[in-house]
């Protein structure tokens, strides 16, 4: 029996919010956690784009964008029960189709290894280290495509 019923990306509204604050929390055990505050200013700024993915009425990812020249994407999230079944994949789709223009750009911590498989198993590129990012003096590695 499939876990999927109706996967369905939309353009965020304000009600998925308290939604993908529970999955921020659930999914992001660090302090790179947003809060509430900061997703609804996120949610209302013209400099932000966020998208919400849903198996049916359930919200199970979410990505967070930062808008300018290029694509800075904040945050993209699947739900760990929906995780590896290609969701990611689509959700990133989502977002190179609408902007076939610009250039994607993120940063992830250099021992994510199951993060940074995932970029560039979706044709991400290293471009730079930034040392000492992330608490603890942990490295970002910054990926582009």
């Amino acid at each position: 029996m499939s876990i999927f019923h109706n996967i369905t990306i939309s353009n965020t509204q304000l009600g998925d919010v308290p939604y993908i604050f529970e999955l921020e929390n659930k999914n992001f055990i660090d302090n790179n956690v947003y809060t509430i505050d900061q997703l609804k200013k996120m949610f209302n700024s013209r400099d932000y784009k966020m998208f919400s993915m849903f198996n049916g009425k359930e919200l199970c990812g979410y990505s967070i964008l930062h808008i300018t020249d290029k694509i800075d994407l904040e945050k993209i999230c699947i739900d760990k029960k929906y995780q590896r079944h290609g969701l990611g994949t689509l959700l990133l789709n989502k977002i190179f189709d609408k902007y076939k223009n610009k250039k994607v750009i993120l940063e992830v911590n250099k021992k994510n290894i199951n993060a940074i498989n995932f970029y560039k198993k979706n044709n991400f590129k290293q471009i730079s280290i930034r040392k000492n990012y992330y608490a603890n003096n942990q490295d970002a590695i910054i990926l582009e495509r």
